[in-house]
């Protein structure tokens, strides 16, 4: 896979922060011998060019009954300049499809992201190079499957649930 790079400018830091880099490990199949090669590799100059932050969109606060079938949308306007780079889409163990479109101020559709067949254990990062005009909304959408016999609530644990797309946008 290739690693993310910013066109121009990258991520902020000043004086006193610090990033944190998370990585969730999951060997479902169990398989031996796995060998991870993770990395980070940080460049750093003078402040230049665009800054760019993560945000996570999509919806907070719902509920997957017990062995029922669901979803969870939420919808949000980013400014109008706004741009998107990459995106990772975020659910975990229950969510079996992922959609993200964009509802532009005209009424058209545009599809950002289409996943079906959700694997939790298979995250990446999308290249979504797009600008947002005023008025345009990202609608983010997702199923979810639980077939266990307790409600799954949105949250940060891996029996929780998310919703998300862990996206770099700027401004």
């Amino acid at each position: 896979l290739d690693a993310l790079q910013f066109p121009e400018g990258g991520l902020r830091v000043n004086p006193g922060e610090r990033y944190v880099m998370q990585i969730h490990y999951n060997n479902g199949a169990r398989l031996p011998d796995i060998t991870d090669h993770t990395g980070v590799r940080v460049f750093h100059s003078a402040p230049g060019g665009t800054e760019w932050g993560m945000v996570a969109i999509g919806p907070n606060g719902f509920s997957v009954p017990p062995r029922s079938t669901g979803t969870a949308e939420s919808a949000c306007t980013l400014g109008a300049g706004s741009r998107m780079l990459a995106g990772m889409p975020h659910m975990h163990t229950i969510g079996t499809d992922f959609e993200q479109t964009i509802v532009r101020s005209s009424g058209d559709v545009q599809p950002l992201i289409s996943l079906q067949g959700w694997r939790f254990e298979t995250e990446l990062f999308y290249d979504l190079p797009v600008t947002f005009g005023m008025g345009d909304r990202i609608i983010t959408r997702c199923t979810f499957n639980n077939t266990s016999s307790r409600s799954v609530n949105s949250g940060v644990r891996t029996t929780d649930e998310m919703c998300f797309n862990f996206a770099y946008v700027t401004p």
